[in-house]
């Protein structure tokens, strides 16, 4: 039944309707960029999981798919208001979203999902309590996790979605709960108040406390004016006046620390629910289904030691999310490479003024920073070791289910390519391997029509993934030769560095080819005196500002590539293959070794 479903219609015809839906108030600056990616992606991938799920009509698809959508705009809401930080938006939503499909899938088995159904109150409170615990435990769990402060945490629990009649039942209990608090301090409100609008505010739940901090003014303006006569009192009548004063201070003092014991006692109270419920849960939370929650680790992380925790902050100097944001839109611009969600986390085993970029859990770049270092340099390090790591620990980053989505942007245009080419020719973890060997040379995939399109052709003669790489790189020689050549009045010219062919003889020999990659099968001794002879000339070279290239034959470029990019820096190794005609280009070779 699913199948009549027509989920990419549906999503599309979401997408034009979030191009002109009205933004929620107050976050203008977040929609287009944020909640409505987050939107789309999420029903995106409910729609494709309902599409292949043959127990739910057509009717039951479009009901789940809307209603997670729907939810998803109130959760990411919920987090911005929350100010929790943009890197754990996907754990959070991801969460809701499985909750929220489970539990309706669950109610279709029952009783099919109908338009009129689904409005049932009960299951709207069902889904409403499912929602928000999800919210909280997720919450909870990055708190713990040291993910965000107390602050942060406390925020972020009080942001939650209500139906209007629980609207409405809070704006009646409001007035209560103010008299009874008659403070402000309960209330958490995202955005900033005027200086004005604070004090309106706090003469509003305190008018008594203000009453007598008025007379105690009042009285210490007067009362030297009436000990010295300049204002008539009788004498006897002043002692009953500073008795009336001191108790007004009383009273006002016990106001004063009946509220702090009252703000404790509420803070102790929502502690001991809270491990309640952790208790209530604990049983579910061991059980294998709750460990099984717990397995994986961050694609990417950046751990910062204690004298540097202000860079992430957002309300400080904030250097972190957005250069984070800068260094995914220069990759996904430029190579076509779009890295995951970056979590930001103190580690205090970590030196004050240390930087750490972990990659699955292993620690891949550290560096540090000085104590008068200015933010602009700060930024301008952490984009150059945060963009170098994600380049070269590709392999880790790049996976399967990114090799999807680029398939689906090229089915959407060619459906045909993508047929034609997978899985009738090549696998979809080969095309995640040639895509990877390619942006690791930081050569850029974004034009994904021209790499089908070749593939296509090159597969039929052979499926070798290293074979196709070095067939896609001579293909996309205008590309490699204008990233590394340098243009001048005189034309375009490409510096290079070659071996002499009785060294290339040796290493074409010693070409060992594996299932995965291709090595040389030379001594140790003789594998170091190339790589430090490589090092000294092409160090020799840079030192005159010559911007060099490795060039060497097609056969022995990529192991050749693969060996030295393990112990030189920004190692480019290109193939005679890869060259423009020389009509033009110039070719211009500095040194042989």
């Amino acid at each position: 039944m699913s199948r009549d479903f027509r989920y990419k219609d549906y999503v599309n015809k979401l997408r034009f309707k979030l191009a002109g839906a009205v933004c929620p108030v107050g976050l203008d600056e977040y929609w287009d960029k944020l909640i409505k990616t987050y939107v789309y992606n999420s029903v995106l991938s409910t729609a494709k999981a309902v599409y292949t799920n043959p127990e739910v009509s057509p009717e039951a698809c479009e009901i789940i798919t809307r209603t997670i959508g729907e939810w998803t705009v109130c959760k990411i809401a919920d987090l911005i208001n929350g100010q929790v930080p943009e890197c754990f938006f996907d754990t959070i939503i991801n969460k809701i979203n499985s909750g929220i499909y489970d539990y309706l899938l669950d109610e279709n088995k029952l009783e099919p999902l109908t338009e009129e159904s689904i409005e049932n109150p009960d299951r709207i409170k069902k889904l409403e309590d499912i929602v928000q615990n999800i919210y909280r435990e997720t919450l909870a769990q990055i708190y713990s996790d040291r993910g965000i402060d107390k602050e942060t945490y406390t925020i972020a629990l009080s942001q939650s979605f209500y139906s209007e009649k629980q609207e409405q039942e809070q704006e009646q209990d409001k007035g209560a709960q103010d008299e009874n608090l008659k403070t402000d301090k309960f209330v958490s409100e995202h955005g900033q108040l005027s200086e004005i609008s604070k004090i309106k505010k706090y003469i509003k739940n305190n008018p008594c406390r203000v009453l007598l901090l008025l007379m105690f003014l009042v009285a210490i303006f007067y009362l030297p004016l009436i000990y010295f006569g300049l204002i008539p009192m009788s004498k006897e009548d002043l002692p009953a006046a500073l008795i009336i004063l001191a108790l007004g201070m009383a009273v006002y003092i016990i106001d004063i620390v009946i509220e702090a014991d009252l703000f404790d006692r509420i803070e102790q109270n929502a502690k001991l629910s809270e491990n309640n419920e952790q208790t209530k849960n604990s049983v579910e939370l061991n059980s294998p289904n709750g460990m099984y929650e717990r397995l994986g680790v961050d694609v990417l992380s950046i751990r910062l030691g204690t004298g540097l925790l202000h860079y992430a902050d957002p309300e400080c100097e904030n250097v972190m999310l957005p250069l984070i944001s800068k260094v995914r839109e220069e990759l996904t611009d430029e190579l076509g490479y779009i890295i995951p969600n970056v979590r930001c986390l103190d580690d205090k085993d970590l030196k004050p003024d240390e930087f750490r970029i972990y990659v699955r859990g292993i620690m891949r770049d550290k560096f540090f920073v000085g104590k008068n270092t200015k933010n602009e340099e700060i930024s301008t390090l952490l984009r150059k070791h945060l963009r170098e790591c994600c380049i070269k620990n590709v392999n880790d980053i790049l996976t399967r289910t990114d090799v999807i989505k680029l398939m689906e942007i090229v089915n959407t245009q060619d459906p045909t390519l993508v047929n034609d080419l997978i899985p009738s020719r090549i696998s979809a973890v080969d095309l995640r391997r040639i895509l990877v060997s390619l942006i690791r040379e930081e050569i850029s995939v974004k034009d994904t029509i021209l790499i089908f399109e070749r593939l296509c052709d090159y597969a039929r003669f052979n499926t070798q993934s290293y074979v196709l790489v070095e067939s896609l790189r001579a293909a996309m020689a205008a590309q490699i030769c204008d990233k590394y050549s340098v243009k001048s009045h005189t034309g375009i010219i490409l510096y290079t560095v070659t071996l002499n062919p009785e060294l290339e003889k040796t290493l074409s020999e010693a070409v060992q080819y594996t299932e995965f990659s291709t090595i040389f099968k030379l001594p140790q001794e003789q594998i170091e005196k190339l790589i430090t002879c490589i090092r000294s000339t092409l160090s020799g070279l840079n030192a005159h500002k010559y911007d060099t290239v490795l060039l060497v034959q097609p056969k022995i470029r990529k192991p050749l590539f693969d060996l030295l990019s393990l112990y030189i820096e920004n190692i480019k190794v290109i193939s005679y293959s890869e060259l423009l005609p020389a009509a033009e280009m110039k070719v211009e070779i500095l040194a042989e070794i």
